[in-house]
C-alpha cells in the first residue's frame, strides 16, 4: 500500500513527484507513478525529438525542480558540454540541457524507482482506500491519488482528415501519432496543416530533410508572441480576477481568451520566413475546401480555394492541429464522477479547492487543474504551481 499514487508520468506528474520527494512529503517507498511509457517524461522526449525542437518556449526558471534556479546552476556546472544553452532575453533553455537536467532530477530524487508502467482502467474508493486498476488485472492501493493526465492521447483531427485517414492511413498522420516514429519516413511532397509552434517546428525540420518539397498550409498569417499566454497569468496581475470569478463558465472563457492560440516565438518567425524566402519551404494561407485521394497517380489532392479551384497535390499530410479539449481519462473517470457526484463545470472539467483537491485525498494537476490554476495549467509553470498547491495543502 502506498501513501501517494500519481496517475500520469509526463511533465506534470514528474514535477509533482519531484516536489513530494524533495519536501519529504513522500518517500520513494511511499510513492508510485503509473504511466504507459517506459520512463518518466518519455512521451515529452519522443514528441520534442520528433519535431527537432531546439529550445523550449518557457524561461529558465520553469523546470521540474522546486528550486527555481536549479536548471541555471546545472547548466553552469556543465557549460563545457552545452553551448548556446539559453536563448534570448528570457533565457529559454535548449531542449538538450532541459532534458539532461530532468534526467539528473529523476536520478537524484529516485523518481524512476517509483515507476510502474501500465494503463489505468478504473479508479475506486473502498473503505477510504484508493484502488487503482492497472491493465485490467493489477490492483494498486493507496491513501492519496493525484490525476496528472495529459491530452496527448486525444489528437485533434478535422473531419476531412479523419475520413481520409480511414482510407489512406499510411499517408495521413497527426504529428504525434506513435506510428509516425520519424519524419524521415514520410514520402514527399509533404503538406503540413497548422499554424502554431508545433506546425512551424515540424515545417522547419521537414524542409531541412526535403528542401523544396514541403508546404505549410495554415488558415492565418503567423502570430508572433513570446509565450502562449501573457506572463501576467503567472502571478496576481490576472490571477486575482480569475480567482474572484465564481462562475466557472466565465473562468473557462477567460482561459480560452488568454491563450495565444496558434502562435510562434520571434526567433521561429525569423527562421520560417528565411526558409520561405530561400525556397526550402512553401507557404500558403487558405481554408481547405475539399480533400480526395487520386488513385491514378497515388497523390492526395487538397482543394483550398473556392474561387479558382486551385489544388495542392501531396503524398503525405502531417496534421499539427493540436489536441481535443475533452477531459482526459474520461473512460474511467466519468463512472467515478457519477458514483461520487463530484463537482464539474459545464465543460466537464473538475471544480477543485485551492489545493487542487477534488474530494478527500483526490488531487488533480495539468489540464484537469486549469479551472483553478488558469491558462498556464498545462505548461511547465503550471506543473510547478500545481505541485506547490498540492504539497502546501497536505
Amino acid at each position: 500500500m502506498y501513501k501517494w499514487i500519481i496517475i500520469g508520468g509526463g511533465i506534470q506528474g514528474t514535477t509533482v513527484a519531484a516536489y513530494l520527494l524533495a519536501t519529504n512529503t513522500a518517500s520513494q517507498q511511499e510513492l508510485v507513478i503509473i504511466d504507459p511509457h517506459d520512463r518518466p517524461i518519455q512521451n515529452w522526449k519522443n514528441c520534442t525529438k520528433k519535431i527537432a525542437m531546439p529550445f523550449l518556449r518557457s524561461p529558465f526558471v520553469h523546470h521540474l525542480d522546486p528550486s527555481p534556479f536549479s536548471l541555471e546552476k546545472f547548466a553552469k556546472n556543465t557549460e563545457d558540454r552545452y553551448r548556446d544553452t539559453f536563448l534570448g532575453p528570457y533565457k529559454r533553455p535548449s531542449l538538450e540541457v532541459f532534458n539532461k537536467h530532468c534526467d539528473e532530477l529523476i536520478s537524484i530524487y529516485g523518481i524512476d524507482q517509483c515507476w510502474l508502467k501500465g494503463t489505468v482502467t478504473s479508479l475506486q474508493l473502498i473503505n477510504r482506500t484508493w484502488d487503482v486498476q492497472v491493465n485490467g488485472n493489477t490492483s494498486i492501493k493507496g491513501d492519496k491519488v493525484i490525476l496528472a493526465l495529459g491530452l496527448s492521447e486525444q489528437p485533434k483531427l478535422p473531419t476531412w482528415a479523419s475520413d481520409l485517414k480511414l482510407q489512406r492511413n499510411e499517408q495521413v498522420f497527426h504529428i504525434f501519432d506513435q506510428s509516425l516514429e520519424s519524419l524521415h519516413n514520410l514520402k514527399p511532397p509533404i503538406t503540413i496543416i497548422g499554424g502554431g509552434i508545433t506546425a512551424v517546428h515540424t515545417a522547419l525540420h521537414l524542409s531541412s530533410i526535403f528542401p523544396g518539397d514541403v508546404t505549410l498550409l495554415t488558415r492565418h498569417s503567423f502570430r508572433v508572441h513570446d509565450f502562449d499566454s501573457n506572463p501576467g497569468w503567472l502571478g496576481p496581475k490576472y490571477m486575482e480576477r480569475f480567482k474572484e470569478t465564481k462562475d466557472y463558465s466565465i473562468r473557462r472563457e477567460m482561459i480560452r481568451n488568454a491563450r495565444n492560440k496558434g502562435s510562434i516565438t520571434r526567433d521561429l518567425f525569423v527562421k520560417v520566413k528565411r526558409a520561405i524566402r530561400t525556397g526550402s519551404l512553401k507557404f500558403e494561407i487558405a481554408e481547405i475546401q475539399d480533400v480526395r485521394y487520386d488513385k491514378s497517380d497515388d497523390h492526395i489532392a487538397i482543394r483550398h480555394s473556392e474561387q479558382d479551384h486551385s489544388q495542392l497535390y501531396t503524398q503525405s499530410i502531417v496534421l499539427a492541429t493540436g489536441f481535443e479539449n475533452d477531459m482526459p481519462g474520461k473512460a474511467w473517470i466519468d463512472p467515478f464522477i457519477q458514483e461520487h457526484n463530484l463537482k464539474c463545470s459545464k465543460c466537464g472539467y473538475p471544480i477543485v479547492s485551492h489545493h487542487l483537491e477534488w474530494m478527500d485525498n483526490l488531487y488533480v494537476a495539468g489540464a484537469l487543474a486549469e479551472l483553478e490554476i488558469g491558462p498556464t495549467a498545462r505548461n511547465i509553470s503550471g506543473a510547478r504551481k500545481a505541485a506547490e498547491a498540492i504539497v502546501t495543502g497536505v
